[in-house]
């Protein structure tokens, strides 16, 4: 495995994909992808992911379709949906995102989540098409299809879904996804618990299943149980 390929999610700036990139960086060299970097590139996205070991974040998972990588690991990629759910639960997740106990759980977090914000404000001023254009894709996207369709194709996926995701519960297709062969992980945090904490989302990750982008152990975040 040469390197590791991030592709972020709708509306996530450089500075998100940046910070995420640092966590998965410890072993390997890290190329990253914004959602609108991607969809707008998908020549140079085949020719990144053919082979590498994959991680994506939300509606990254949707430019992966005809590619081969060694195996994907996707963070609370996209299920069924419809556009106007998706902009009425956006507004939710914001909220939440920036609740004290939520998405603000240590005085750290209000650095993290401020970055986020202004990376997000900047994504969508340098481009807002590739991004809103693409809102009815991300609402019609099936995820555990997608991993089945890869898992299908020799290619190992694992699906990793947050417990308080705003967006997306995974119950009605888990069943579907391990019969499919897809590895599936349930993690505590909201939809976007990777790019606000990566290093704990991370960590979490690694005590429950053999990740395999991280061959040297993360340090565990205080107040996470290895139970």
């Amino acid at each position: 495995m040469s390197q590791i390929v991030y592709i972020g999610g709708f509306d996530n700036g450089q500075a998100t994909a940046a910070a995420v990139a640092a966590a998965l960086s410890l072993s390997h060299k890290v190329r990253t992808f914004t959602f609108s970097e991607a969809i707008g590139n998908l020549d140079v996205v085949r020719k990144a992911v053919h082979g590498a070991e994959v991680v994506t974040h939300s509606a990254g998972m949707l430019v992966l379709a005809g590619t081969k990588p060694e195996h994907v690991t996707a963070f609370n990629p996209p299920l069924l949906s419809s556009s106007s759910r998706l902009a009425w639960q956006s507004c939710i997740k914001a909220i939440r995102m920036h609740t004290p106990g939520v998405g603000l759980r240590s005085f750290r977090d209000m650095g993290s989540v401020g970055r986020f914000d202004l990376s997000a404000i900047a994504e969508l001023i340098a481009h807002p098409v590739r991004n809103l254009g693409s809102i009815g894709t991300i609402a019609r996207f099936d995820a555990v299809a997608e991993a089945i369709r890869l898992r299908h194709s020799g290619i190992p996926v694992t699906l990793v879904y947050t417990l308080g995701d705003e967006f997306y519960r995974l119950a009605a297709y888990e069943a579907t996804a391990r019969r499919g062969g897809v590895e599936v992980v349930l993690l505590p945090g909201i939809h976007d618990e990777l790019v606000i904490r990566p290093s704990e989302t991370l960590a979490t990750l690694q005590l429950k299943t053999d990740f395999r982008v991280l061959p040297k152990p993360l340090p565990i975040p205080e107040g996470i149980s290895i139970q």
